[in-house]
């Protein structure tokens, strides 16, 4: 870093006042570049303009036209920079230049009259020779008047004009010229200003070429020159902004962290850039001495300078979407290459672009996907809205501060971008373009994409393409494992209320119950405390349950799934907390009013078990035992289940006898499984840790699938709730944010639908394989379970390793496409 501070430092000089003789315009052109300067509180200035002798020879901008780019407005074709033309009838010609590589070719082609413009910053009162080398065929428009085939000095409002052309229809090339005296400005208008205009009438028939446009000071012509005045200022000014933006950008590295390969590469090469401004600057100062050939490299080089210091003021790279950054990330690359990526059908794998402002100035940044032909069909029209295709959603990482971990930052909440498409980076940080990418329903086949970044200030456009790649393997829609949720907020904290009709409390849930959904759930909770038995003195019930706002909830949610959770805890809501004999009086008409409930509506014991008591240790083990023993007394076939905290074999096996389903940790000792599995239980597992912004989305979200897949257990799902008083965003058990529309989802969640997705490759995977078993094909099934099992092994032994998430990923993958190629 010291060397590069040093680098920078050596090109510093003085900024002085602006030489009294220069003309006004050039006094107000060269003032703003100094003041654009001086702006920047430690501006680093090569140019000293009080030693440098202002040019007063050729006020026209790229006269020869040998500096190619884009037309001015809206001209659809490239052509000479500086010009403005809107018609596409105006050409540079590569095949008829005076000098140099290029000339400019107007013809109208019967489409009406067409020109070519550039203003020109002259002082009236004063005289200047205007001189053009011209070449004509078949001119049918040489006459007086303005609407003529010429070229033309003009004022603004063309109330005055100064005029040549050739004299006759055709001719080879000829140097013509005209000396004038610039007029005050029109009484109609305001400032006087001057441009030079070739003009060819809309019945002009012929065409002409035009090259080494001159404007001078005095009544002579001399002999042409390309060094041009406007580029002077235009290449004085860009030499001191573009140096003294990097003399920013020391600072703002040294803010990166880890300083890897990239930020050193980045910083020999701004050290390079600074050099390169050092030689332009030097010949800028000898602007009269140079040859126009040395002039021209000098143009060329200070502009390929500034345009990659711009290029370099934001830094783009893809990164594993699953790692955590901070805001101070430095750049793996400088620019980012394009990607391709591969998924099955009903598939879903996030990408992510990281952004980095290296500036001391804020960025804003429009973020766009979309498709090559609708980025070919708008051109250069960038401000069109554009519709992202339909297997895409574009987000970006927002920070948060964790509950429980103050004075940190963690990226775990996942927002859609505004409606502008815009992503602001602050000064000196590291923001993360999110791309969800969801393959539902989609055909095998390419899918092309450009996410283009269109900064809103002086900053380059960059396009990144994006490749879809869909195999011809179709994973299961829904996920064939029990996957369950033990908490379904905010659901219950929407402003529900019994008054509410079906159809309101359905347009609340729907945003909610389509993201469970979508990421693999297929079992809801229904609790008990959405209605209130009333018991009198015997125990029993006073009055038969009114289950009405009950049946709502459960129909909502019944849209979308069919399996459920009964709980949690439902020997702990409404009963006496001693399982006594009033407990189980009370209990058992409770459970008997809803379980003959339950039968009307349809539902079987299958589909919704039910929690006695959560998490049941100490005294709760006896509650659960009364319980079980209550249910299966009045509702003969219902089941029971419980997450299970115990981790010992001894008290695994006592809970054995009073439940169905044991809902386990993943992480039991072989000794505990071994418990599960010899007790002919169904056995899923279930986390329940704290806050889950921190909580990694691989380690805890992603694995919990593979983990349980591992052990031949048959479901997983998460406690979570939103109900925490302690926590401003009520998100300390939470896997997303509330949004105004819906959730928004977090990090780990989107961790958790890869997850489910990844059980539906081992699925796949293990089907396949058996099939390929029956056809004979052994080999095949043979290799294909391998790869299943040093996939399990290596996810379950690097649970935090997001590298290795993703090429387990690739493996399951090419193992579906190889084994089902062998069937």
């Amino acid at each position: 870093m010291d060397r590069w501070k040093s680098g920078l430092s050596a090109t510093v000089m003085v900024l002085a006042a602006l030489p009294i003789h220069a003309d006004n315009d050039m006094k107000t052109m060269l003032a703003q570049a100094r003041d654009q300067v001086a702006q920047r509180k430690e501006a680093a200035v090569l140019i000293d303009l009080d030693r440098t002798p202002l040019p007063t020879k050729n006020f026209v901008l790229n006269s020869g036209f040998e500096v190619t780019g884009r037309w001015g407005r809206t001209a659809p074709a490239p052509g000479p920079t500086g010009w403005i033309s809107g018609d596409k009838t105006v050409r540079f010609d590569p095949r008829n230049a005076k000098n140099g590589k290029y000339s400019v070719r107007l013809g109208t082609d019967g489409v009406g009259a067409t020109g070519l413009q550039q203003s020109v910053p002259l002082e009236v009162g004063k005289t200047y020779t205007f001189s053009a080398w011209i070449k004509s065929r078949g001119l049918t428009t040489i006459r007086n008047g303005d609407n003529s085939v010429g070229v033309r000095i003009i004022d603004a409002g063309w109330h005055w004009s100064k005029t040549i052309r050739p004299p006759t229809p055709t001719t080879d090339w000829q140097r013509y010229s005209v000396s004038f005296t610039c007029p005050k400005q029109h009484k109609s208008l305001g400032k006087q200003r001057f441009s030079v205009k070739m003009h060819l009438p809309a019945d002009e028939k012929g065409r002409i070429w035009v090259d080494d446009i001159q404007v001078e000071a005095g009544n002579k012509m001399t002999d042409y020159t390309a060094k041009s005045v406007q580029e002077f200022t235009e290449l004085a000014k860009l030499v001191d902004l573009t140096n003294s933006k990097l003399q920013t950008m020391p600072e703002i590295l040294a803010q990166l962290a880890p300083r890897d390969a990239a930020l050193i590469a980045l910083e020999e090469e701004l050290v390079g850039i600074a050099g390169k401004l050092q030689v332009a600057a030097g010949n800028l100062r000898q602007f009269n001495d140079v040859d126009d050939q040395i002039w021209s490299q000098t143009a060329r080089a200070t502009r390929d300078a500034a345009d990659r210091a711009r290029e370099l003021t934001y830094l783009t790279w893809w990164t594993n979407p699953w790692k955590r950054f901070g805001s101070h990330q430095a750049p793996t690359a400088l620019n980012a290459e394009a990607v391709t990526l591969r998924l099955a059908v009903n598939d879903y794998q996030p990408v992510a672009l990281m952004v980095t402002n290296v500036t001391a100035e804020p960025m804003d940044v429009r973020v766009r996907l979309m498709h090559p032909k609708a980025k070919k069909k708008q051109g250069r029209y960038t401000g069109h809205f554009v519709t992202p295709p339909s297997w895409a959603t574009v987000r970006q990482a927002l920070m948060v501060e964790p509950e429980y971990a103050p004075d940190s930052e963690y990226p775990s909440m996942l927002a859609a971008l505004p409606s502008s498409q815009t992503m602001a980076v602050a000064p000196g940080q590291t923001r993360q373009i999110w791309i969800d990418v969801d393959t539902a329903g989609m055909r095998p086949g390419e899918y092309p994409g450009i996410l283009e970044l269109q900064p809103q200030n002086d900053r380059p456009q960059r396009d990144v393409r994006l490749t879809l790649k869909v195999e011809d393997v179709v994973l299961p829609e829904k996920v064939p494992a029990e996957v369950f949720c033990w908490g379904n907020y905010p659901l219950g904290m929407l402003g529900e209320n019994p008054e509410m009709s079906q159809a309101e409390i359905n347009r609340l849930h729907q945003p909610w119950l389509e993201e469970m959904v979508k990421h693999g759930i297929n079992r809801l909770l229904m609790n008990s405390q959405r209605f209130k038995p009333a018991f009198n003195k015997e125990d029993t019930l006073a009055a038969p349950i009114d289950f009405a706002f009950w049946d709502k909830l459960f129909n909502s949610k019944r849209r979308y799934a069919e399996n459920f959770v009964g709980g949690y805890s439902v020997a702990h809501y409404h009963m006496p907390k001693k399982p006594d004999e009033h407990f189980r009086k009370r209990f058992g008409a409770m459970m008997k009013a809803w379980t003959d409930h339950l039968a009307n509506l349809g539902v079987t014991p299958n589909q919704m078990p039910f929690e006695i008591m959560d998490e049941p240790g100490g005294h709760k083990v006896e509650i659960f035992r009364t319980g079980t023993d209550v249910l299966r007394k009045v509702a003969p076939g219902w089941k029971t289940m419980a997450a299970i905290s115990q981790k010992s074999p001894a008290k695994l096996k006592e809970l054995v006898p009073m439940m169905d389903i044991m809902v386990v940790s993943p992480g039991l000792l072989p000794e505990a499984d071994k418990v599960l599995r010899e007790s002919a239980r169904e056995i899923w597992t279930y986390r329940c840790a704290g806050t889950l912004e921190v909580l990694h989305p691989i380690d805890y979200y992603l694995t919990l699938p593979w983990k349980t897949w591992g052990k031949g257990y048959t479901g997983f799902g998460f406690f979570w709730t939103m109900s925490s008083m302690h926590s401003p965003r009520q998100n300390r058990y939470s896997p997303y944010y509330i949004g105004t529309d819906g959730p928004v989802p977090s990090r780990g969640w989107q961790a958790f639908w890869r997850g489910t997705r990844d059980w539906t490759y081992l699925h796949l995977l293990r089907e396949a394989a058996d099939q390929a078993e029956k056809a004979g094909n052994t080999e095949a099934a043979a290799k294909a379970r391998k790869t299943m099992e040093q996939a399990v092994t290596s996810m379950t032994a690097e649970t935090a390793n997001a590298d290795v998430a993703v090429a387990r990923r690739i493996e399951l993958l090419d193992a579906l496409i190889e084994t089902h190629a062998a069937k």
